[in-house]
């Protein structure tokens, strides 16, 4: 495992050259600003593909961007007279954002752009995989014969350990148990009194650090085999 700093807004310059001639594989977490029970953050879904994105560049190499917590289509509670801490943008923002970012980190040279999203709304998972495909057809002209120049890999974690019965649920059992592994300092189960705004297994009688890390583990296995790939498809 790579003991070297990846997190981008650390780096120097210097380092930063280095990196991407050696390995130019670009992580860029996604999530949101909401609710996630009593118990979790309003960050939660940023900060576990954070976590996992880091994990993840400590294998393959590469760089891992400042998570953006701002997401689309989030959970709003404020009708039940909750103040839920949401904060959204709508959809068109997020995607016309998202966009200039991954252009943007394109021409720093970057081939594999891996955009991974904790936050699992119809529109947020709909914007990644335009975005990855958008720009992945910018760069038709100057894409090798045979093979593409740039690949983006977009998904919501989720989907690299659907086998394991994770299908993304909110502040439930996967989600609660994939923190409790993570970031335990920031889950507190003592204020789980009841299950507002929480969509799926009960936490309380279902999740656990052990389980956390075994989907966490799959993930990242599994999203590095995918970074490894595409390496080879590019002839990097």
């Amino acid at each position: 495992m790579d003991q070297r700093e990846v997190r981008y807004e650390l780096l120097h310059p210097d380092e930063l050259n280095d990196i991407v001639e050696k390995a130019p594989i670009a992580y860029v977490p996604l999530g949101s600003l909401e609710w996630h029970g009593r118990h979790m953050p309003l960050g939660n879904d940023a900060i576990k593909v954070y976590e996992i994105c880091l994990k993840a560049a400590r294998i393959t190499g590469g760089v891992v961007f400042p998570p953006i917590y701002w997401g689309t289509e989030c959970l709003k509670l404020r009708a039940l007279g909750v103040r839920d801490g949401t904060v959204d943008v709508d959809y068109s923002t997020f995607k016309a954002f998202l966009l200039d970012i991954v252009r943007r980190i394109m021409k720093q040279g970057f081939r594999v752009i891996v955009l991974l999203t904790g936050h699992y709304s119809r529109e947020q998972v709909s914007a990644v995989k335009e975005v990855a495909e958008i720009c992945e057809k910018i760069t038709e002209s100057v894409r090798p014969k045979g093979t593409p120049s740039v690949k983006i890999i977009a998904l919501p974690e989720y989907e690299l350990s659907l086998d394991l019965g994770y299908h993304g649920d909110h502040a439930a059992k996967w989600e609660t148990s994939i923190l409790l592994y993570l970031r335990p300092e920031l889950v507190d189960m003592n204020k789980l009194t009841d299950l507002l705004g929480i969509d799926g297994e009960d936490p309380r009688k279902s999740a656990s650090k052990e389980l956390g890390e075994k989907v966490v583990n799959t993930i990242v296995k599994r999203l590095c085999e995918l970074v490894k790939k595409a390496l080879i498809e590019l002839g990097v």
